[in-house]
């Protein structure tokens, strides 16, 4: 994924259930992303996210096994530093305990700024 221009970046996902989907094409993690707020939006089911490198591939099933939970309502707010400090490209999944859970993401990224 190419630098962001923005400081914030917005996009969300919609699984139908427990198999993985990752963020929609062209807004992955950009390199200079250095923070992901994912909230889930439902009213009752559990949200799941994890990285590709904990072994799991879009289509698995996520559980409380192998990814994080996110309680109905609530949110998740994960650190991961820039690129130059991540072993790679970084690609996130998502799921849900359910039905389809809408998936808010967002991205926060530094654009560069300056130190005088």
């Amino acid at each position: 994924m190419a630098l962001s221009t923005s400081s914030v970046l917005s996009t969300s996902v919609t699984p139908a259930g427990t198999a993985a989907v990752a963020a929609p094409v062209g807004l992955e993690v950009p390199e200079n992303c250095h923070t992901i707020v994912v909230l889930n939006t439902h009213a009752t089911n559990l949200a799941f996210v994890t990285s590709l490198r904990t072994g799991v591939g879009v289509g698995t099933a996520l559980t409380t096994a192998n990814a994080a939970q996110i309680a109905a309502g609530a949110s998740l707010t994960l650190g991961i530093s820039d690129e130059s400090k991540r072993p790679g490209t970084l690609v996130m999944l998502y799921a849900a305990s359910a039905g389809a859970t809408v998936i808010n993401i967002t991205y926060v990224c530094g654009t560069g700024f300056s130190k005088f």
